[in-house]
């Protein structure tokens, strides 16, 4: 099949007119993009509701074993800290170490790093080159070792979330199993 080189447009009419079948064809795509998002939201919402009795169960079995933890959990994961977690055929759970920074008085506390910063860039010139406004990340502040944040007022948070983490390949040989047995 041979190939053939597109219509030169020449009048502002012809332009007009391609702008024209362009539009037309990205209504037509816009139609198609709709009705596959409105197929693809009722999917969700169909998956949804039949999910919903899982995750239901799937809140309850996890609060149950929460609840075992921590009625075990001088047992399970003695206080000298090493074990944090429990491996058992099907899965693991327990406990891992989360860390947040917490900042009492925000505004107090880039006032105080601004000033610090401001003090080195005046000393090297660049207090006029830079203009923006102040915002903590506390992501950033993970790295800062404790002594440094608490001269800025700012505390690091540790905290023990649960979590599980089930083995499906072992619940799926489980299941093997018993169906050759």
């Amino acid at each position: 099949m041979s190939r053939t080189k597109p219509e030169q447009i020449e009048t502002i009419d012809q332009a007009n007119d391609l702008l024209f079948e362009l539009a037309l064809t990205q209504l037509e795509l816009q139609k198609i993009d709709n009705k596959a998002a409105e197929q693809i939201a009722l999917v969700q919402k169909e998956a949804e509701l039949n999910g919903k009795e899982h995750r239901d169960r799937i809140a309850g079995l996890e609060a149950r074993l929460l609840g075992f933890a921590e009625l075990k959990k001088d047992e399970l994961f003695p206080e000298d800290g090493k074990k944090r977690s429990v491996e058992v055929t099907f899965g693991t759970f327990g406990y891992r170490r989360s860390q947040s920074i917490v900042i009492d008085n925000e505004a107090k506390t880039i006032e105080l790093i601004e000033i610090t910063k401001k003090n080195l860039a005046s000393k090297l010139g660049l207090t006029s080159a830079v203009e923006r406004t102040p915002k903590i990340k506390k992501n950033s502040l993970r790295s800062f070792d404790d002594e440094t944040l608490e001269k800025f007022g700012i505390a690091r948070k540790y905290e023990d979330t649960f979590f599980v983490d089930t083995d499906t390949e072992a619940v799926n040989l489980q299941l093997q199993k018993a169906k050759t047995a």
